[in-house]
C-alpha cells in the first residue's frame, strides 16, 4: 500500500511525457507541403465510372493528346472546359482551358 502513491505518480509521469511526445511528433508532422513547381500536381480526384462528363472529357482530352497540331481537335476540348464552367460555375475548367490554348499557341 505505500508504493501505490509512488506507482501513481510515476504513471502520471509517463502518461504525460508520452502525451508532451505525441504532441512534439503532431507538430513535426503538421509542417506545411510545399510544392516545388507550379505545374505539380497536388491532388487529383477520382472520376465516378458512370458520369458521362468525365467520360466525355477523357475521349476529348485523348484525341488532342493524340493530335496536339489539331485546332479542330484541340477547340472542341477548349469549348467543353468553357461550357462546363459556365454550367457549373467552377473556375477551374477555365483554368483547364486556358492550359490547352497556352499549349496549343506554343511559347
Amino acid at each position: 500500500m505505500k508504493n501505490l502513491p509512488k506507482l501513481m505518480h510515476i504513471s502520471v509521469w509517463i502518461r504525460s511525457a508520452l502525451l508532451a511526445g505525441s504532441l512534439v511528433s503532431q507538430v513535426a508532422i503538421a509542417a506545411p507541403f510545399v510544392p516545388t513547381s507550379d505545374n505539380q500536381v497536388l491532388q487529383k480526384l477520382p472520376a465516378r465510372a458512370a458520369d458521362p462528363v468525365a467520360k466525355e472529357l477523357a475521349t476529348l482530352r485523348s484525341s488532342a493528346s493524340q493530335s496536339p497540331k489539331d485546332p479542330a481537335t484541340q477547340a472542341a476540348l477548349v469549348q467543353r472546359y468553357v461550357d462546363l464552367a459556365n454550367a457549373q460555375g467552377d473556375p477551374r475548367y477555365i483554368g483547364y482551358a486556358d492550359a490547352v490554348v497556352s499549349a496549343f499557341a506554343g511559347p
